[in-house]
């Protein structure tokens, strides 16, 4: 039960968030890499580590600000409760979360080896970002630069480095490529901020959420939700990007419906979650489809 409890607060569901758009940047390289599956591996893996381990911090730096008074938490928001619950003390989380970035090091070993030292760099900033979003050095989170960190993250920042850890190459398409999932991811975290409103704002957790408002802070939800579409329209007209990313329209429907249910029940953080459901699966719906049409390539 309490290796559940630990694999729960690790968030393992949410790694879709970094490994989509890792096989998302290998796509748009997919000619490069055909004979590369294990770096690809290892890119996964450490884009992996470095997502749990930001995860564990952040648990490590809530648990005694938002998690501990939340009222609303959901499966989704609201912190994984592994310190809370007794599961793991605060030490050992913390060790952990310290644990997994170095994993994630040694596999940048790898890469530095081959010839690609620049990995170093963009894991080391994946790391920073992951650590001072949480920590109470910067509260990045609390500051109103969250949302903008976790959209460099998990998106322009890691399908840049990801393309660069398999090819030794920096392919500034990269970062347009990453813009796709980023406005999802961002959406993810912003439709969560939702629920846990109360609690951030009695602790001075002044994301954008918070300092907009949740009437206000409904509307760049709905934009971040329909951006991908018009990025790709516009990425293929410019003949940026192959015709056959157009397939990442199909996940319209499913934007639609998750925006839907959204402004329905915005204001009732024990009537989100559908919401909060869709908006995840918006995200795995547009990105795997991203990675697949780049594969084909039409």
């Amino acid at each position: 039960m309490r290796l559940k409890s630990i694999l729960q607060g690790m968030r393992l569901p949410f790694l879709t968030g970094s490994i989509l758009p890792v096989w998302a940047a290998a796509a748009y390289e997919h000619q490069a890499i055909v004979s590369v599956w294990l770096d690809l591996s290892l890119v996964t893996l450490a884009a992996a580590l470095l997502h749990l381990s930001s995860n564990l911090v952040n648990d490590y730096f809530d648990t005694e600000g938002t998690d501990r008074i939340n009222r609303f938490r959901t499966p989704f928001s609201g912190g994984s409760r592994i310190i809370l619950d007794g599961a793991m003390s605060a030490r050992g989380v913390f060790f952990l979360a310290l644990s997994l970035m170095a994993l994630a090091g040694v596999i940048a070993i790898h890469f530095v080896y081959q010839g690609r030292p620049l990995v170093v760099v963009f894991g080391l900033a994946g790391a920073l970002i992951g650590y001072f979003y949480s920590s109470r050095i910067s509260n990045l989170m609390s500051k109103g630069w969250g949302e903008f960190c976790i959209f460099i993250a998990f998106g322009p920042l890691l399908t840049l480095g990801a393309g660069y850890a398999l090819t030794g190459c920096i392919h500034p398409m990269q970062i347009l490529v990453g813009a796709i999932p980023g406005y999802l991811i961002t959406a993810v975290l912003w439709i969560n901020q939702f629920p846990d409103y109360e609690a951030d704002a009695t602790t001075d957790k002044k994301n954008l959420v918070v300092r907009l408002g949740k009437a206000w802070a409904r509307w760049p939800y709905v934009v971040l939700m329909c951006l991908p579409f018009p990025t790709i329209i516009a990425l293929v007209s410019l003949r940026l990007l192959p015709f056959s990313t157009l397939a990442v329209i199909l996940a319209s429907p499913l934007v639609a419906r998750a925006l839907i249910v959204f402004l329905r029940v915005w204001n009732d953080p024990l009537r989100i979650v559908p919401a909060q459901a869709l908006t995840i699966q918006c995200h795995l719906l547009v990105t795997a489809l991203l990675a697949l049409s780049l594969i084909v390539r039409v």
